[in-house]
């Protein structure tokens, strides 16, 4: 388990089975969590490169539909003339910051190990496979599908890698989630990182001590992306989510 104490609630409610990434997720009071998700059951966002509604698709030639699939997705689709194509929210709304403990998960479908993809909370970018001077994200390698985690702060990236490759045409699980630097382990807190899944040739997890002048300032949005060299490449995204505290846990609450 992750920093999270077992609670129990009347009429018999308990957390106690909650031993992943997310265990140390509030459960009793969403209204002291800013909480953004999207599981794309339905899609008003671009189909072509724009915005609309929040949601910015970048990428010449890019498109998004929905898919056909369970649980709701999209299709992020990359054009021949491009081979690129990134959905994010156009306006940063999360900030890491001590004493904010902040979450993020995706669930996303590589089409091919010569594809790349790319799934995180960072900084708005129009070219987010080039471009992240902030946030924590998870990355593929071309060819292999070898997985990389990734927390950057100001343009210093710092990069893990996991080991683990990508499963073409299979769910792949993202989890990750920065501590707020409220448990006294690493100076700066750490990002507790989780990769799971059929999407995943194995589950795997692991932490991140955050680096040097960690956390950044810079505000930050969930962001999935698809680059590739050739053909269309695509990437189902079935899931994406970011949650952060709102309320400081270092503060001695008013009340």
């Amino acid at each position: 388990m992750f920093d999270h104490s077992v609670s129990r609630f009347q009429f018999g409610v308990t957390n106690a089975r909650d031993t992943e990434t997310f265990s140390d997720l509030s459960v009793e009071d969403d209204s002291k969590l800013h909480y953004y998700l999207d599981d794309f059951d339905y899609y008003t966002g671009p189909v072509a490169v724009g915005t609309t509604n929040g949601l910015t698709l970048s990428g010449v030639g890019a498109t998004a539909a929905m898919a056909a699939a369970d649980g709701g997705a999209i299709n992020l689709i990359g054009a021949t003339t491009g081979f690129t194509a990134s959905l994010q929210r156009s306006a940063g709304s999360f900030q890491i910051t001590k004493g904010f403990r902040t979450w993020f998960q995706a669930r996303v479908t590589l089409d091919a190990l010569a594809d790349q993809l790319i799934a995180g909370l960072c900084d708005v970018t129009a070219t987010p496979f080039t471009a992240i001077t902030d946030g924590i994200w998870l990355s593929s390698a071309v060819t292999t599908g070898i997985l990389s985690v990734n927390v950057a702060v100001g343009g210093v990236v710092t990069t893990v890698n996991t080991g683990v490759a990508a499963v073409p045409g299979s769910v792949l699980t993202f989890k990750a989630y920065w501590d707020g630097g409220i448990y006294g382990g690493s100076p700066n807190g750490r990002v507790v990182w989780e990769v799971s899944g059929p999407g995943a040739s194995v589950n795997v997890r692991g932490e991140i001590a955050a680096p040097a002048n960690y956390p950044g300032v810079t505000l930050l949005a969930p962001v999935v992306g698809i680059l590739g060299t050739a053909g269309t490449p695509t990437l189902t995204v079935d899931l994406l989510m970011a949650v952060k505290d709102r309320v400081n846990l270092l503060v001695t609450p008013t009340f």
